[in-house]
């Protein structure tokens, strides 16, 4: 089976995602896999002002899309209202298409939280062994502000002072999206409730979408 899908973030960073997902799709036993996410920014706003006019759109952008993934962090220790919200728009939109929601709970940092190797060699010490404290798989989504916990976790790593810890606080952003990048999809995230969610949902997808192939 061959999957073409759009991938919809919150924001372009999240796009780095998208390459975790062909990985998924390919363990799920895709043969053959090409995701994309589609520049928002430069239409007008009234096109990308909701979930729902972001789907339309993508729609008739990526005509030959067979499935979707759509991000959204929880923003709270529970993920089902925000379940519930994409399942909205995506009615509202007409999708007719497989979709996949993608929910970390409380935000995508906890996720991040879970790869103490690539934490360390974003900030030049992938040797280091100063204790960053991380939480366990089960606890991660109890955490009410990862974000925040990961920048500490980050500059721990880096073990630095003076002008190079003012540059580790500056460069959060960039050591953030490349923790993303580098992000072990095969480690202790595949504990998280909201993996392993996210996992499932992708297998009912793809037998939803094989069944559809097959039937034409």
């Amino acid at each position: 089976m061959r999957i073409h899908f759009v991938f919809i973030g919150e924001g372009s960073s999240d796009d780095r995602l998208i390459s975790h997902l062909e990985n998924l799709c390919i363990d799920a036993g895709v043969d053959e896999v090409t995701g994309v996410a589609i520049d928002f920014a430069r239409l007008p706003e009234p096109s990308r002002k909701t979930l729902e006019a972001k789907l339309r759109l993508a729609i008739q952008l990526e005509p030959d899309a067979n499935l979707f993934f759509i991000h959204r962090d929880a923003d709270s220790r529970e993920s089902e209202s925000r379940h519930r919200e994409i399942a909205k728009a995506i009615e509202l939109s007409n999708l007719n298409r497989p979709w996949i929601a993608v929910v970390p709970v409380q935000e995508i940092e906890a996720w991040l939280l879970l790869d103490e190797k690539s934490i360390r060699k974003v900030v030049g010490k992938p040797n280091g062994r100063k204790e960053l404290s991380l939480p366990l798989p089960n606890k991660v989504e109890n955490l009410a502000q990862p974000k925040e916990f990961l920048q500490e976790a980050l500059i721990t790593a880096a073990e630095v002072s003076g002008r190079r810890l003012a540059n580790i606080r500056k460069d959060f952003l960039l050591h953030r999206n490349l923790v993303i990048e580098r992000l072990s999809t095969d480690g202790s995230i595949t504990q998280v409730p909201s993996w392993k969610r996210l996992q499932n949902d992708l297998k009912k997808a793809l037998v939803l979408l094989e069944n559809l192939t097959v039937k034409k």
